[in-house]
């Protein structure tokens, strides 16, 4: 497996939850920076945006819960800053799917986030976020993993894939 093997200063430094935030509040507020007249008339044509937003943001918050809750019965540590203090390596229900179910239940939420906001640039911010998680925590958790659990992990890596 490789993995960056050089840290960056920025890794495992701000927790994901405060992320979603940021990135949330920046969808809210991007029609400030937004010089398209076409956002304004695309709002005006989308009356099922509502629907799918909720549903996006509902189908996040499951996944995410859901990799809370194994995390919970595994008794292992939740905490993103500190991977290195897993207890156990999690590879059974919604982590045969997505090795990171958190983060991936926190970018489909941030999608319906600005489909609820009708924000074409939140898809942007939304990439943005991805890019970030991946490069600053996931890469760096996987690393603490991988040092932990040795050829366990490299194999769940070989079975399942980082996002979905």
């Amino acid at each position: 497996m490789t993995l960056l093997a050089k840290p960056h200063w920025l890794e495992l430094k701000l927790p994901p939850v405060l992320l979603v935030v940021i990135a949330a509040g920046l969808i809210v507020i991007s029609p400030a920076f937004s010089y398209f007249e076409s956002v304004n008339q695309a709002r005006q044509m989308s009356s099922w945006m509502p629907l799918t937003a909720t549903g996006l943001m509902a189908l996040g918050i499951i996944v995410a819960i859901t990799g809370v809750y194994q995390f919970r019965q595994y008794q292992t540590t939740v905490n993103p800053v500190n991977p290195h203090h897993a207890s156990s390596l999690v590879t059974t229900g919604i982590y045969r799917f997505s090795r990171n179910p958190m983060y991936l239940g926190m970018l489909i939420a941030l999608l319906g986030w600005s489909a609820w906001w009708q924000q074409p640039f939140g898809l942007i911010i939304t990439q943005l976020f991805n890019l970030y998680m991946s490069r600053f925590q996931i890469i760096p958790e996987e690393r603490a993993l991988q040092g932990q659990f040795g050829l366990q992990f490299d194999e769940y890596c070989q079975q399942t894939r980082r996002w979905l």
